[in-house]
């Protein structure tokens, strides 16, 4: 049986090609704290800290209003910090951890593999963009991280007013390059976000899990990292050439 033809690839940026900055994170947590957790240890915690807001969603809940201080909560859980901090402190760190960010956007930890992944892509013919919910500053942020030039287009919820999961950015990206929804992937790192946007828009979806914590959630594909891709992709579609 011919595999289905893969014209077009979409990626979400925070969390599937770039990062926060686990260094920055760190080094703000010491401003408040002398017991701070390795690097690699506040990179474990935002897997979990994605996964848990990712999990808390799907079963009903809502953390959009208040999700900074939700999330980089989770982080210090996840960090084995929560003791590290009194209340009062915890929300000095999260205020400044998020002025920080605002200044200077803490997402800027590149995927080692994010241009080798949307290159992959590219050689074969396949359409590729983004679809990212930011503040404004995605197209900066890839700009900034040397990617920018890989994508025919970069769609940022704030500019253009719509977020996802509402179908309608991705219908936005479609529109971009004209083609049909069924023909083109959408690349991940939240479910309820971008799997469930994605496929409620028609496309096929793949969602980044690295460790694993939502492969209880079977209606969602899912691979452990950026550079598996390609690999997974080439088991289910066929390129333009």
């Amino acid at each position: 049986m011919a595999l289905k033809l893969l014209r077009g690839v979409f990626f979400d940026v925070g969390g599937t090609l770039i990062f926060p900055n686990a260094d920055r994170i760190r080094s703000m947590f010491l401003r408040w704290s002398k017991l701070a957790p390795s690097v690699e240890t506040w990179v474990s915690a935002i897997h979990r800290a994605s996964a848990d807001l990712d999990l808390y969603v799907l079963n009903g809940g809502s953390f959009l209003d208040k999700w900074w201080d939700e999330y980089f909560s989770l982080v210090i859980k996840h960090a084995g910090s929560e003791k590290a901090l009194n209340s009062e402190d915890k929300s000095r760190f999260l205020e400044a951890l998020l002025t920080d960010h605002l200044q200077k956007n803490l997402w800027d930890s590149i995927i080692p593999e994010a241009r080798a992944t949307v290159e992959f892509f590219r050689a074969h013919g396949v359409r590729v963009g983004v679809i990212s919910n930011s503040d404004g500053r995605v197209q900066q942020q890839l700009e900034n991280s040397g990617l920018a030039d890989l994508f025919e287009f970069i769609i940022d919820s704030q500019v253009v007013g719509v977020e996802k999961p509402d179908v309608r950015i991705f219908e936005m990206g479609l529109g971009r390059v004209e083609l049909d929804s069924q023909d083109v992937l959408y690349v991940g790192d939240f479910i309820c976000i971008d799997h469930e946007g994605a496929t409620k828009a028609g496309m096929p979806a793949v969602i980044i899990d690295p460790l694993k914590l939502r492969r209880e959630y079977q209606q969602a594909s899912m691979v452990d990292s950026l550079k598996d891709v390609p690999i997974w992709a080439e088991s289910r579609f066929s390129f333009p050439r």
